[in-house]
Parts: structure tokens; C-alpha cells; sequence
């Protein structure tokens, strides 16, 4: 019983993960890409709980993956604040 959430069909608090919904890491992208190709796949990435007494299955965002979505938002605004602000004035 290492689910925290309840079942929702059944109600029951007997649930499981049956592991990350996601695909295996592709090594050209991890170099091409490094730490921004793992914070998308954070992003986006959901885990698959069943339930024990029902067999009713969910997949759910952990908090992990909330924070990579936050920290990806916050990347982006970022990236274009720079490409969209005002510019800077060219004094010699």
C-alpha cells in the first residue's frame, strides 16, 4: 500500500504504482538536449495507480513532476521576456 490516494471508483485506500508512464531516456536526445529534455519529461511524465480490492487503474501527476512543470513555465517566461522586452538603448 504505497498509493496515498484513495481509489475512485471503490473508495478504498488500497492502491499501487505500477510504475512511470514514461518512455525509456533516448541518449542522443539526453546529449543534445541535456537538462531541459529531462525537465519536459518531468513536465509531462504521470504514474499509473491500481487499485487492490476493484482493479480500477488511474494515472496521476506526482509532485515531482508538478515542480517540473512549474520550473518549465517559469524557464519559458524567462526565455521570452528576453526575446520580447524592451530593448536595451546602444550608448557608446
Amino acid at each position: 500500500m504505497d498509493g496515498k490516494n484513495a481509489c475512485p471508483e471503490c473508495g478504498s485506500k488500497n492502491v499501487f504504482r505500477t510504475g512511470f508512464s514514461r518512455p525509456p531516456v533516448n541518449i542522443l536526445r539526453f546529449l543534445l538536449f541535456d537538462m531541459y529534455y529531462l525537465l519536459i519529461r518531468g513536465a509531462f511524465s504521470k504514474v499509473t495507480e491500481k487499485c487492490s480490492e476493484c482493479g480500477a487503474t488511474q494515472r496521476i501527476k506526482t509532485a515531482g513532476s508538478w515542480v517540473c512543470l512549474i520550473l518549465l513555465l517559469l524557464l519559458l517566461g524567462l526565455i521570452a521576456a528576453a526575446l520580447f522586452g524592451p530593448a536595451e538603448p546602444s550608448g557608446y
